[in-house]
């Protein structure tokens, strides 16, 4: 049997305060097209045909804030710029 590697992020949605403060941005010449951005913060991060992840909701509320913090953080290749 295989082992299979799961992602779980514990994530603490707080109250949406309507505020639009943060805005991202995927460099293309860093990243390596893993996609984690994608699976941890899905409607944020997409992947592109060329496999290159783009940030396609920005800037982002309050409400999902923690999401794109986490996928910045997660990311391997530290491509995703965060700027508030």
């Amino acid at each position: 049997m295989k082992p299979i590697t799961l992602r779980f992020i514990n994530v603490h949605i707080f109250a949406y305060t309507g505020k639009m403060t943060m805005q991202i941005r995927v460099d293309p010449d860093i990243c390596e097209g893993h996609g984690l951005c994608a699976i941890d913060a899905p409607g944020i991060f997409a992947l592109g045909d060329d496999g290159i992840a783009t940030a396609i909701d920005t800037p982002v509320s309050s409400e999902v804030e923690i999401l794109v913090r986490a996928a910045a953080k997660g990311c391997p290749a530290a491509a995703i710029i965060l700027s508030e």
